[in-house]
């Protein structure tokens, strides 16, 4: 959302997976690995590197301008590649490709080409659109994204017709929005907010964000497994002790979380641990969805024992990097580390 002061608000969390263009090439190289075999295409891929790029290249131009029709598709099967299929197979890729059920009609190796039906060029794409379509609909279907009418659409993908065309047919109602450079626009809008990080006021957590601890043992709560002793009391280790939950709002430039922790008086250092998690609230570091973002390690002055001190913690979410700031109460030095905000 965008409000009066043109500033930009998140009204859900950034989320997605590996369904872009990548996909589709992944899709393509499954193709070849059918016909050839994986190993010969991994070999190709090692030994002949400079053609395996001439490939790739090949095929991401045919990938953004395909649109769907009649006519078949050509793609680059370099001799190198079918000559080693032969040696290991003793028989030629077409003769390979006229074995091959559901190929056998589509594709064709003519003069050192080879062309494919569109019908089977376009199926590179399904995975990747049905992935995409149905992760669009799950967001338009969360409350906060009610009133939605605008899709914008950037990066290289972005130029494909099929999925244009897919998005168009799958969402009739809302607009979609494409720039003139859709695969220069990402680029462009790490430049505009490196230059001005205030223009994103509030993003969503993606993750729900602790910091692991140990706490008084309580017998029936907590796993005996992570239960132990220090001078005769009883603690439980692992606990992801929660300071920002998934799909909380992150006002920009500000922490979002400030908690204390205590050290034991042995102790020459502090060593913070952040996770994150794809729940809620988790209760233990080790729990399913659970994954360690990094850690702070802050050391006492001259590797020198405090005695029993508070450590606070601040926390923030808000920009690309997650920013810990630590201070320990008995001294006031402040320690502060960045941390990838994945």
């Amino acid at each position: 959302m965008i409000d009066d002061e043109g500033h930009v608000r998140e009204l859900y969390k950034a989320s997605g997976g590996d369904w872009g263009g990548t996909s589709v090439n992944k899709e393509m190289e499954k193709f070849y690995e059918k016909i050839v075999g994986k190993n010969v295409v991994d070999e190709f891929k090692k030994d002949k590197l400079e053609s395996a790029l001439e490939m790739t290249r090949d095929f991401e131009m045919k990938k953004r301008a395909f649109i769907s029709s009649p006519k078949n598709v050509q793609l680059k099967m370099p001799q190198t590649m079918r000559n080693m299929f032969q040696t290991l197979n003793q028989i030629t890729v077409n003769k390979k490709i006229s074995e091959i059920d559901d190929l056998k009609d589509q594709v064709k190796i003519k003069s050192g080409k080879m062309f494919i039906s569109s019908e089977i060029f376009e199926s590179f794409y399904t995975p990747s659109i049905s992935k995409i379509c149905a992760h669009i609909q799950s967001i338009l279907s969360h409350p906060s994204a009610d009133g939605v009418r605008l899709i914008f659409l950037v990066g290289g993908y972005a130029e494909s017709h099929i999925l244009r065309d897919a998005l168009k047919n799958k969402f009739p109602e809302i607009k979609l929005l494409i720039p003139e450079d859709p695969g220069l626009s990402v680029l462009k809008g790490a430049v505009i907010f490196g230059h001005e990080p205030n223009l994103i006021q509030e993003r969503r957590a993606r993750y729900t964000y602790g910091i692991e601890c140990s706490v008084q043992f309580c017998e029936g709560k907590h796993r005996e497994d992570y239960k132990f002793e220090i001078d005769g009391a009883y603690y439980c280790g692992k606990i992801f002790d929660r300071h920002v939950r998934i799909d909380s709002i992150l006002a920009n430039d500000r922490y979002q979380s400030t908690q204390t922790y205590s050290k034991g008086e042995k102790e020459l250092a502090a060593t913070l641990k952040v996770y994150g998690s794809t729940k809620e609230n988790p209760t233990y570091v080790t729990d399913e969805g659970c994954f360690l973002v990094g850690c702070k390690v802050l050391e006492f002055e001259n590797g020198k024992t405090m005695g029993s001190s508070v450590i606070e913690v601040q926390m923030s979410f808000s920009g690309t990097e997650i920013e810990l700031t630590l201070t320990c109460k008995r001294t006031g030095r402040i320690t502060r580390a960045y941390l990838e905000n994945m």
